[in-house]
Order: structure tokens, then C-alpha cells, then sequence
């Protein structure tokens, strides 16, 4: 048997009939013993080259997906984390059921001349502004007014609130089954409309 120069099917590069694999490109070679004839070799050799090429490209897909799979949990957990912290922030700018001003308005008689008391809550958030007027006549006919404020901190839970000035009084009251009315021992407070 005549043995013939090979070159590689894939470079064109020269070969030996003893090797596997080119030495110039890497492409593995088939031997000649079972090939048959020489165009059963090349058919035989591109199948083999097109066989390598698929199982790169198919590593490189692998390969491709499996980063993306690894960048993939930690994107997720910051879009995630991101829009609890929006969530977060909304709902604490949100007003609370119980925002508003309200009112309390009295009037009676103080030894026989008129009187008139005005108190305020004006809840924001978890802080108010408290704000009195008593305005009366006095015994020699002149009318007077006294003016008194106070701000402090709101706690609610359930139809029950609290104030708490900054010395640390409190003053407790209740929610009416609307929530339009806080009542407080000495009255009831109307929340104003807005």
C-alpha cells in the first residue's frame, strides 16, 4: 500500500498518517484503515470537523447561559430590594387615616358673662400642634382672651391615641366608631373637613 501525503481537512496543513490530531489547528484526524475510499475519507473528516465544531459551539452556549444564570439571582435580589425600599418610602409619606384638625368648641356662662373655649389638635404624621383661645368677659364688663400651645408626639393604636407633650404628659383619648371624633375626658374633638 502506497502511503500519500495527508493534509488536515479543516487548515490544509501537512500531516503524518500517524497522527491524531493536527498540529497545526488542533482538528482531530481519522486514521485510513476503515475509511474506504478517499472521498468516503473527506466526507468522513468533515463530518468530524463539523461534529467538533458543534460541541464548541454548543460549550460556549453552556458556558454562556451559566454566567448569565450567576448574574441572574443577584439582579433579581436588587430589583427586589429596591422595590421594598420604594414600598417602604411611600408608605411612610402616606397621610394617616387620622391626619387632620380637630376641634373642640365651648360656650357657657363664667359667673354670669359669656364665655367661650376653643381647643385644637392638629395631627400630622406622628406629631401635633395643640392650640387653646378662652376668650371671656370679666367682672368689669372688658372682654379678655388667653392663648396657650403645645406640641408633642402622636402614638395610635386601634381607635385609641395619645399625646405627649415634651415634658411627658399625656393626654389619652378615643376614636369614634367613624373616626371623625376623638373623644377626650373633658369633650369631643370633630375633625374638620379639608
Amino acid at each position: 500500500m502506497e502511503t500519500k501525503a495527508k493534509f488536515c481537512p479543516k487548515c490544509g496543513a501537512p500531516v503524518s498518517p500517524d497522527d491524531m490530531y493536527c498540529g497545526n489547528c488542533g482538528t482531530k484526524l481519522i486514521k485510513d484503515k476503515d475509511s474506504g475510499t478517499p472521498e468516503n475519507k473527506v466526507a468522513a473528516s468533515q463530518t468530524e470537523v463539523m461534529a467538533e465544531q458543534h460541541n464548541d459551539n454548543t460549550r460556549k452556549a453552556v458556558r454562556t447561559k451559566m454566567v448569565h444564570q450567576k448574574k441572574s439571582p443577584w439582579f433579581i435580589g436588587a430589583v427586589g430590594l429596591i422595590v421594598v425600599l420604594l414600598v417602604i418610602m411611600v408608605i411612610l409619606q402616606m397621610p394617616r387615616w387620622y391626619n387632620g384638625t380637630f376641634t373642640y368648641h365651648a360656650r357657657g356662662t363664667v359667673l354670669g358673662s359669656d364665655a367661650k373655649d376653643t381647643e385644637t389638635f392638629v395631627v400630622k404624621n406622628k406629631t401635633y400642634t395643640y392650640h387653646r383661645t378662652y376668650s371671656y368677659q370679666n367682672g368689669l364688663g372688658d372682654y379678655k382672651s388667653e392663648h396657650s400651645h403645645d406640641k408633642g408626639t402622636v402614638n395610635v393604636k386601634g381607635k385609641q391615641i395619645t399625646f405627649t407633650n415634651k415634658k411627658g404628659d399625656k393626654i389619652r383619648g378615643k376614636f369614634s366608631q367613624n373616626k371623625k371624633v376623638i373623644v377626650i375626658n373633658h369633650g369631643s374633638f370633630k375633625k374638620d373637613r379639608q
